[in-house]
């Protein structure tokens, strides 16, 4: 009499050959591990937990959701929602319409791909594992926008400063925010497509801060670069 032991997870199931009668269920929410006898390539048996365990082809579903993909300074931060019992992380990246490649394994629910390029898109799937069973990831994409920058922040008047911003690679426009306060609390913002802007009506004998980020589409939202090193320009 031979027995097998089938981890079922979300469409993936492996089979390997025991010899040890006992049953067993595996700690990863959504996976049933158990060792049942082996019937002409059928399954049947129960679970040490008493739940029945119909035939081999019987699936559960266990998905890690990305919960936000960012851009940052150093690269594009994925962070998904942690998955009971899961042992560490697959990182999935796909770069335009090519394929899926991994290039990470962490233990983490964040990680940041420090390897992406300004101005292309990427997919990124993030799969839960536990022993040699794995899930599933959903896919969220996101364009790599690096390099925002106050080029230059100057007084125009008394209660004006003219700004000019650095061009971004694939970027439809830019969100501006300036504060008198340099933790920007309080601070007021101005979306502009172009690359100057004259902020008015300020207050004179303030000192202003100012800094930038860079905002394009992606599926009907708006994904933003990291915000820029704030300058300051004091009004007479």
């Amino acid at each position: 009499m031979h027995f097998r032991k089938i981890a079922l997870l979300n469409n993936f199931m492996e089979v390997a050959k025991t010899t040890n009668k006992s049953t067993k269920t595996s700690a990863l929410n959504g996976v049933k591990t158990v060792t049942i006898d082996g019937i002409s390539g059928t399954a049947s048996g129960s679970s040490d937990n008493s739940e029945s365990v119909k035939s081999s082809t019987e699936k559960s579903h266990v998905t890690c959701t990305i919960s936000s993909l960012t851009n940052t300074s150093s690269g594009i931060k994925a962070k998904c929602s942690a998955v009971s019992g899961a042992s560490k992380y697959y990182v999935y990246r796909k770069t335009g319409s090519g394929s899926y490649e991994k290039i990470a394994s962490t233990t983490k629910t964040s990680y940041t791909d420090k390897t992406a390029s300004s101005g292309k898109t990427y997919t990124y799937k993030v799969v839960p594992v536990s022993g040699s069973a794995k899930g599933s990831g959903t896919a969220k994409k996101i364009v790599r926008l690096t390099g925002a920058k106050v080029s230059s922040a100057k007084a125009k008047s008394f209660t004006s400063i003219k700004l000019t911003l650095k061009t971004v690679k694939k970027a439809a426009g830019y969100q501006i925010q300036y504060s008198t306060s340099s933790d920007f609390s309080n601070s007021k913002t101005v979306t502009v497509t172009g690359t100057s802007k004259t902020l008015k009506n300020l207050k004179s004998g303030k000192t202003y801060y100012v800094r930038v980020r860079a905002y394009t589409t992606v599926n009907g939202s708006k994904v933003y670069s990291a915000w820029s090193a704030k300058k300051s320009v004091k009004l007479s």
